[in-house]
């Protein structure tokens, strides 16, 4: 454990700093508390290999990314605490802009993606000032989109802060301060004094402006946006749910992300491209789990070789090479189509689609 955690990793196929490739910055996910930007899946090479730069970063996660306390609020010349994990992501973001031209990559042309928690904060992103004109497109996989989300206030977020420091039986930030990380994070810590429970992102007034901005149709930035769920991740995330109700929930997934659609299509003019994913992860325990939570990631990576546990077979590695192909021509250009690819279009209000990817990569509407 160490403090010493505000990484960026580059993957770069340029040759010289004069290509202006395209970069897609990936924000790791885990419920802000726990993940990494060194995860095997998120490994970038064959995404590089394919022409785009690729960056994952790590941010501050848990107590360190996002406690809030009223001492800490007086510090700032902002009069705010607690959104440290999502400044961390917007100074990487800063960082890349002023760097990387060196690493053959175009400041002009970068594009935000995350899933699960990286794709809230992309969420975020979009509708932060705080980080306006640091990224020029977004992917989201597994966020917010369509769905209704209660970021806590700074007032809600500081009683949290009071609370931890109680549990803990300090007086004071200055006090927290002195304690090893090592020891912040024991095991033992439970309740109110658990370092990774409940801190999520907080609505700061400048960094999250309002309680239901991030994740809104109507974010006030007009980028290209690709985004989607995968067909089981409620039956994944609550294993005891029958066959058919992972149906209806799949179903209802598809919906929520053509509502969503529609409002965002009323406000921004730029592409908007939608998935589904449902491609089932090979595994002795793929029936009960399906396309679960976060099972796209190595296929958009096209790093099933990370995971040799799993019988993979061609048609895996099929749909490896159609996802990779689809994400790295939408950092490209804004649009995921390519030579070799089956057709996706953009989103339609009055037609709406979303893509099935997985076996059929086909268009449901």
């Amino acid at each position: 454990i160490s403090e010493d955690c505000l990484t960026i990793n580059i993957w770069a196929p340029a040759k010289t700093g004069s290509e202006r490739l395209a970069t897609m910055v990936w924000i790791h996910g885990g419920s802000f508390k726990t993940g990494s930007g060194s995860v095997p899946t998120y490994d970038g090479r064959k995404l590089a290999a394919r022409g785009i730069i690729v960056a994952t970063l790590n941010y501050r996660l848990g107590v360190l990314g996002f406690l809030a306390h009223p001492q800490l609020t007086a510090e700032s010349e902002q009069h705010i605490s607690g959104n440290y994990g999502i400044m961390d992501i917007i100074a990487a973001l800063k960082w890349l802009q002023r760097n990387i031209a060196a690493f053959g990559g175009d400041p002009q042309r970068v594009t935000i993606a995350g899933q699960s928690a990286g794709a809230f904060a992309a969420d975020i992103l979009e509708a932060s000032p705080a980080a306006r004109g640091l990224f020029h497109g977004v992917i989201a996989e597994s966020g917010s989109a369509g769905r209704t989300i209660h970021w806590r206030s700074l007032i809600e977020a500081q009683g949290r802060g009071e609370r931890y420091l109680q549990a803990l039986s300090l007086p004071s930030i200055d006090a927290l301060r002195q304690v090893p990380a090592t020891q912040l994070y024991a095991p033992a810590k439970s309740g109110d004094a658990a370092p990774d429970r409940n801190f999520p992102p907080i609505a700061d007034g400048v960094t999250i402006m309002s309680e239901s901005d991030a994740g809104s149709a109507a974010n006030p930035i007009d980028i290209a946006a690709l985004t989607g769920l995968d067909a089981d991740e409620h039956g994944s995330l609550h294993a005891s749910m029958s066959i058919a109700a992972r149906l209806s929930m799949s179903k209802r997934a598809r919906d929520t992300l053509v509502e969503w659609g529609r409002r965002r299509a009323a406000h921004n003019q730029t592409s908007l491209y939608l998935y589904l994913y449902d491609h089932v992860e090979p595994g002795p325990q793929s029936a009960r789990w399906g396309a679960f939570h976060g099972s796209e990631i190595p296929y958009v990576f096209d790093t099933l070789d990370a995971a040799p546990g799993r019988p993979y077979t061609r048609l895996d590695r099929e749909v490896a090479q159609r996802m990779a192909g689809y994400w790295v021509n939408f950092v490209n250009t804004g649009n995921p189509n390519g030579p070799g690819l089956p057709h996706w279009p953009a989103f339609d209000a009055a037609a709406p689609a979303v893509m099935e990817i997985g076996d059929r990569h086909a268009i449901r509407r």
